[in-house]
């Protein structure tokens, strides 16, 4: 058996575990969404084997090769090492496969941001594309001067847990491309908070400042607005300013709109995550009950993972507020299965930082500290100082 490609097998799987394995509960955890995801069971002995968690004479069989392939989204082993060839693709290859893919996506009849054959071959592009990440760059760059790659792959598909990387990069095409005082606004909020989880103040006042060309009014998206006021707050917590006016406004501008036939909630979980941020529990508290009131009456093919956020958000502000059995007891309903397949990291990372607040953190300390690693955001590991 080639032993690097094990190696990188046995990463991959890690990838989509979203932690590394390192312990026998680990494994435990690991075994069993092997089996929700694929319907076949791996033996937790078996994995510790595969981890050199505990001695092992034997090479895996591959049996055990095909069941951990299929649940990184392979249909067995052979087709990860056909697939699996990031140190193997060339420049033109990369570039013919960025093409393609653009290509497809701007083709394909668009109908509105619901639209299931859309959404989904978005969504499938964005894991296809993490396979081979020389192709990102090419791709991302053809994609920004698209109305589908604007309004679908950059807008409606945040992917929060590649801020810090492709995704955060990407979003320098899009604000090229697109000059709208919408796209605008956009682009450069999400690149506040990119700046904010990472401690880049420089960057972060950069951006910040280019949002003093812009004005706001009620009329624009929801998402917008909130994305607007996600910046103030953090650049008032950035620089220890009175956070009291642009909440206010906030408030102000929510209410012009919130009776307007706004069915999701994406500017409640918008504000409920910078208010959590900011250190605001109370005010995150006004959002989040608003939110998953007007979650029992709305419906959405693809958003509805987005907005599980809103539980962590009410663990996490119940924690600040210090009542902490009521933190506990919402604490042991949150699934990380559950959370938005690109806030995955982000989202994990602050339930293990609430844990670690309630002393429920355990043993994952390591998870915590890789999964910062991994996205670059460090401002997260002193949320509750």
């Amino acid at each position: 058996m080639d032993v690097q490609l094990f190696d990188k097998l046995k990463a991959e799987v890690e990838r989509v575990f979203r932690k590394k394995i390192l312990s026998y509960s680990d494994c435990l955890q690991l075994s069993d969404e092997i089996y929700l995801k694929t319907g076949q069971r791996l033996n937790v002995n078996t994995l510790r084997r595969c981890y050199h968690l505990v001695a092992s004479k034997f090479n895996p069989s591959t049996s055990t090769l095909n069941v951990l392939s299929t649940y990184c989204g392979f249909t067995c082993f052979q087709h990860f090492t056909r697939t699996h060839n990031d140190g193997k693709i060339t420049e033109d290859q990369s570039h013919i496969l960025s093409e393609y893919l653009s290509f497809m996506i701007a083709k394909l009849p668009f109908q509105n941001n619901e639209d299931a054959t859309y959404v989904d071959t978005i969504r499938n592009t964005i894991i296809f594309l993490e396979r081979y990440p020389r192709a990102i760059d090419d791709f991302q760059r053809a994609i920004s001067k698209t109305r589908a790659g604007q309004e679908l792959y950059f807008e409606q598909f945040v992917n929060v847990d590649q801020l810090n990387r492709y995704y955060g990069e990407g979003l320098r095409y899009y604000l090229a491309e697109k000059k709208t005082t919408d796209a605008q606004i956009f682009g450069n909020t999400l690149l506040v908070w990119r700046y904010w989880l990472t401690e880049k103040d420089d960057e972060l006042q950069e951006h910040y400042k280019a949002l003093s060309d812009y004005s706001i009014d009620s009329s624009m998206p929801s998402p917008v607005l909130a994305r607007y006021f996600q910046s103030q707050i953090l650049w008032s917590d950035c620089k220890n300013n009175e956070m009291a006016v642009c909440v206010e406004e906030a408030r102000h501008y929510y209410k012009a709109f919130v009776n307007e036939g706004y069915s999701l909630p994406f500017f409640e979980v918008i504000l409920a995550n910078a208010l959590i941020l900011a250190k605001l529990p109370e005010e995150a508290l006004y959002y989040i009950e608003k939110g998953k009131i007007k979650l029992k009456t709305s419906k959405s093919y693809f958003n509805s993972q987005i907005f599980y956020a809103f539980y962590l958000f009410e663990v996490i502000a119940y924690t600040m507020l210090g009542e902490k059995e009521k933190a506990i007891d919402l604490l042991s309903t949150i699934k990380i299965n559950n959370f938005y397949f690109l806030a995955i990291q982000y989202h994990t990372i602050l339930l293990l930082v609430t844990q670690k607040k309630l002393g429920k953190l355990g043993h994952n300390e390591h998870h915590l500290l890789f999964l910062i690693e991994q996205t670059g955001f460090t401002r997260l590991y002193s949320l509750y100082e």
